[in-house]
C-alpha cells in the first residue's frame, strides 16, 4: 500500500504493524496515546476488558513521532498465550 514494504513473512499482523507506523505514529506530534492495540499484535497483553475479541488492554506514548512508552496488562492465561503464539507462527 502506498510503497510500504512488508518484509517476509506477510502476515496481515506485521501489514498492520507497518501501515500504522508508517501513516500513524511518525505524525502524532503528541502528546499522544494510541491505545486498544488489536490481539494480533500484542500477543502477551490481556484482552479488553468491554471488548476482549477485538482489543487488548495496552497503550504506547508517543510525543513528536517517537514512542516514548509501551505498556500493557500482562496476559497470565497460559491457554490463551499458546493460542496466540500459534496464531502467530
Amino acid at each position: 500500500a502506498r510503497g510500504v514494504v512488508c518484509p517476509p513473512p506477510e502476515t496481515g499482523a506485521r501489514m498492520l504493524d507497518r501501515l500504522v507506523g508508517e501513516f500513524v505514529e511518525q505524525h502524532l506530534d503528541g502528546p499522544a496515546f494510541l491505545i486498544d492495540h488489536p490481539p494480533c499484535l500484542s500477543p502477551l497483553a490481556k484482552p479488553h476488558r468491554l471488548r476482549p475479541d477485538q482489543a487488548t488492554e495496552r497503550f504506547e506514548l508517543f510525543i513528536g513521532g517517537m514512542e516514548y512508552c509501551n505498556a500493557y496488562t500482562e496476559l497470565n492465561d497460559p491457554f490463551l498465550q499458546r493460542q496466540r503464539f500459534a496464531e502467530q507462527a
